[in-house]
Order: structure tokens, then sequence, then C-alpha cells
């Protein structure tokens, strides 16, 4: 609950919380900030209740993302984690998904994994790292690939799970 960038040491940390708690801080803030700054979402109380009354009256998932600030696959998560949900396949049906987005894929893959199908996309350029990027069809690793110049292997590949 304390600014990363605040150097308080942790025998004093109580009282300069205390302190700054009188005063008005906002720690739920600086909470946040610090756990998205670790990769995580942090969900507020407010998203929680959008989300459970995105579910009771159906808002579809794409809009329901959008309205409390992340991805359609957190917000999948999330409803399974508040138990609105069972599965990503029971919040697709429910609320719909992106038909090229992330969840697509991944309900793909929980229906039937023999016809989720995997394109890799490999740029090698000569003297420079080279590009790995993971697409859920064809058609987007063709359009994410750049036009490749003389001496760059370009590669998809094909892959189809299970």
């Amino acid at each position: 609950m304390l600014p990363r960038d605040e150097e308080v040491r942790p025998s004093k940390a109580a009282d300069w919380l205390r302190d700054a708690l009188a005063s008005g801080y906002d720690w739920e803030s600086v909470l946040e900030a610090n756990v998205e700054l670790d990769g995580y979402r942090y969900w507020r109380t407010e998203h929680d209740l959008t989300l459970h009354n995105g579910w009771q009256t159906a808002v579809p998932l794409v809009d329901l993302a959008r309205q409390v600030g992340g991805d359609e696959l957190q917000v999948v998560r999330r409803l399974i984690t508040l138990g609105q949900a069972e599965s990503l396949i029971e919040v697709t049906d429910r609320l719909g998904y992106s038909p090229d987005g992330p969840v697509a894929l991944r309900r793909q893959l929980a229906l039937d994994s023999s016809l989720a199908a995997v394109y890799i996309l490999i740029v090698d350029p000569p003297e420079k790292p080279k590009h790995v990027s993971v697409h859920s069809s064809r058609r987007d690793a063709d359009q994410l690939s750049p036009d490749a110049p003389m001496g760059v292997r370009l590669t998809i590949v094909d892959l189809v799970c299970g």
C-alpha cells in the first residue's frame, strides 16, 4: 500500500501509513498501480459490480471489457473467479466474444482442440533479433508479416493442436 518511490523503512511503514491515511491518502490507487507494475490486474469493487450486472443483463463481452478497462480474457477469468460462470465456454455462450481475439482461439481449443489451428510467424532478418508471434488465423499472420526485403527469411507455420 506504499508507493514504490517512497523510501520508508519497514520499521516506520505503519507510522507513515497511519499519517498518510489521516491526510486522505488514496491507498487503493497506489495498491492498484503496484499490482499492475507486477503484471497483474487489480479489480476494484466497482469493477466486480459492473461485471456482476453485466453478467445478469448479458452485456456483450467486448462492451463489458471496455466498461471495466480490461480485455476480454481478463473479464472471462474474473467472471469465473467471481463464480458467475464455470468456464470460458459458458461466458462466451452468454456474452459472445470478438471473433479474431485470444478468447476466440481459447474457445476453439476448449470446444475441439483438433480443429484449432495456430499460425506462427517467424521473421529472421540477418544481424537482427528474430521476431516470433502466434496468431489465430493465417490472415492475421499474413497481415502482420512485413514486406520481406532480400535476405530476410519469412516463415508462417501452421500447427493444429490436439
